[in-house]
């Protein structure tokens, strides 16, 4: 429905669309629909970088500043107009990783050099799990 709409308005832009299909509650809807994507991308964004620095620096680091920075930066960003290097970015992330993941699929179900000492080393975990009557005891 929405490309039969696109095409009869001779526009892409939701906005536009939104605006004339539904009027202002259209247009309201795109604007906090908007607003509530990018609050959630920016909450998971500073929780992963607190718990990645956290885990390289052993300091417990303030959500509050980590979350401005992160929104500072990605406004920066995108008034200077990174969208239109994000295609290249996920041709990038496509070239990189398909062939990381291989080697490692070839690696354990193909050339099976590691798999023993992976097998070793689960057997080794699960003995010591379980304590001498059963009981499972965590290292740490």
């Amino acid at each position: 429905m929405s490309i039969i709409v696109a095409h009869a308005l001779g526009t892409a832009d939701v906005v536009t669309i939104m605006s004339h299909s539904a009027g202002w509650i259209g247009l309201v809807t795109v604007i906090l629909s908007a607003i509530k994507v990018n609050d959630v991308n920016l909450y998971s964004a500073s929780l992963g970088l607190a718990t990645a620095l956290e885990g390289l620096s052993r300091r417990k680091w303030r959500y509050r500043w980590l979350t401005l920075l992160l929104g500072l930066t990605g406004t920066m960003l995108s008034v200077l107009g990174i969208i239109g290097h994000f295609v290249d970015f996920l041709i990038f992330l496509g070239v990189l990783f398909p062939p990381i993941a291989g080697i490692m699929l070839v690696d354990y179900y193909v050339l099976r050099t590691h798999r023993t000492l992976l097998d070793a080393t689960r057997c080794q975990m699960r003995r010591r799990r379980l304590g001498s009557a059963g009981r499972v005891s965590w290292p740490g």
